[in-house]
């Protein structure tokens, strides 16, 4: 019988890289004694993830190690790998916790990491929000149509003067998503503007709505491949309910 084999296998120009995360505890506390420096923590407890890749020699790359400094009486933070091309891959972190405050909060962050560099590439989404005039203006009124088509008793987002005249300067590219679309690579871009706690989609953390633009612009450094090989392709029309994630030709 077959091994299953667990996390992601990417090729790159140091051999096979294989993804993991790892589950790291969190202590959490009772909010009544959460500013306690004596207090001890309950017994359930939070999740931190720890992201890597590990070599064809067996070294391991950690490339993201969540620690949270301060205290919670809820904490989850995963990391997933939304998808990859070449040496690339395309990550988003999500925070949830509660400092016992009015309420819980989401933070949501992207990036875009290099494994040939073994290093963040910063400069990924200010190029492309740059260039993206168009792509922006889409998402903007996109956000705008949302909102009207719902209910304004129940959504104060909706109501609210703002939306109808929501400036462009209040809509910024968050994240990136590359994805095969027929024999092509495109870009999903997820736009975001700023809202109301009550008002957020929960998509990308609180306090905001988002939409997304499906692009074909997308950074300089994907354009060697923007044409998917001929063998990923006949792969992709053999198995036509198989989502493809990411490709690296070897070549």
């Amino acid at each position: 019988m077959a091994t299953a084999l667990e996390g992601v296998f990417v090729a790159s120009r140091r051999g096979v890289l294989h993804w993991t995360t790892e589950s790291v505890p969190v202590p959490i506390f009772d909010c009544d004694v959460i500013d306690d420096e004596n207090a001890q923590p309950i017994s359930e407890r939070g999740t931190a993830t720890r992201a890597l890749v590990t070599h064809d020699g067996g070294e391991r790359v950690v490339i993201v190690d969540d620690v949270p400094t301060g205290r919670y009486a809820a904490y989850e933070h995963r990391v997933e790998l939304l998808a990859s091309v070449g040496p690339y891959l395309f990550i988003r972190e999500t925070t949830m916790q509660n400092g016992c405050g009015a309420h819980g909060n989401v933070e949501v962050s992207f990036f875009v990491w290099d494994t040939d560099a073994r290093a963040v590439r910063a400069d990924v989404l200010p190029l492309i929000e740059h260039a993206s005039g168009v792509e922006r203006q889409r998402a903007r009124l996109q956000l705008i149509e949302d909102a009207r088509s719902e209910d304004p008793d129940e959504n104060p987002f909706v109501s609210h003067e703002r939306i109808e005249a929501l400036p462009l300067d209040a809509v910024s590219l968050v994240a990136i998503v590359p994805r095969l679309d027929g024999e092509r690579l495109v870009v999903e871009q997820l736009y975001s503007t700023d809202a109301c706690y009550a008002c957020g989609d929960d998509v990308w953390g609180s306090y905001t709505r988002t939409t997304m633009v499906t692009a074909s612009i997308g950074p300089s450094i994907l354009e060697p491949y923007r044409n998917a090989p001929p063998e990923l392709l006949a792969f992709a029309r053999a198995h036509p309910r198989l989502e493809i994630g990411g490709y690296a030709p070897l070549q």
